[in-house]
């Protein structure tokens, strides 16, 4: 009988051989000369609507008494929204809640009456009638308002004007610093950005009033006035040197 040699044979973990094939590009790339800097941008802008939030709370012993108080306010301010020619459309009086209340006392439970309420929200498109609206709807029984939350129909456009700034501030502090080192900027080789809209707080009704000698020659609608929207935005990028 023959036998015959075999040669040994070496045989890696897969994880081994796995670990050979890995490309070494990212290692290079890491050890490419760069600069990283950041950017800032920032843009001012009148705001141009504004979401209006309001509404009407009653409480009674009778659910239906609660809700004649309420259906009333809610008709008296539709009547005040009509009056100012703010479309219906803009207009939502859908939500509302009902609940009976009780009280505790030494762990027994006695019943108190019912809540009612209803939230009207208006998208308000001329910033002209923030003070009378608000006036009007206190005047016709709204016995809770929210601040106002001020807006923009050019939000779009005014966060890339606020981001292009803050990419050319990027670059041109990148160019600062390779003037300093007598080195000359290359292509980026990453970009991080992101944007953020900053509304006037913590209320973005400021009176007016204070910059007039005689304040009380005003009415109440009259001493509103909305601040600017402040559209701003961050770059962070790596940029080769050549």
């Amino acid at each position: 009988m023959i036998l015959s040699r075999l040669k040994p044979q070496l045989i890696l973990p897969i994880s081994l051989l796995a670990l050979l094939c890995l490309p070494l590009t990212s290692q290079a790339e890491d050890e490419q000369p760069s600069i990283n800097v950041s950017g800032v941008g920032e843009i001012s802008a009148a705001p141009d609507k504004a979401m209006v939030s309001v509404s009407i709370e009653s409480r009674r012993k009778r659910i239906q008494e609660a809700r004649d108080e309420v259906a009333a306010v809610i008709g008296r301010t539709l009547a005040v929204t009509d009056s100012l020619d703010i479309d219906r459309k803009y207009v939502n009086t859908s939500a509302s809640t009902i609940r009976p209340e009780y009280r505790y006392d030494n762990g027994k439970r006695s019943f108190q009456g019912y809540y009612v309420s209803r939230q009207v929200l208006i998208d308000l498109r001329d910033l002209d009638n923030i003070g009378p609206l608000t006036e009007k709807l206190l005047d016709a029984g709204i016995n809770n308002v929210s601040p106002p939350s001020l807006g923009s129909t050019k939000a779009a456009d005014l966060k890339r004007q606020a981001l292009k700034r803050a990419t050319e501030d990027a670059k041109r502090n990148a160019q600062i610093i390779a003037e300093a080192l007598d080195v000359k900027v290359g292509k980026p080789i990453s970009v991080n950005a992101h944007s953020n809209n900053h509304r006037p707080t913590p209320r973005p009704m400021m009176m007016k009033s204070a910059a007039y000698a005689d304040a009380e020659s005003f009415s109440p609608a009259e001493t509103y006035e909305t601040g600017e929207i402040r559209f701003s935005a961050n770059v962070n990028a790596r940029f080769s040197i050549e």
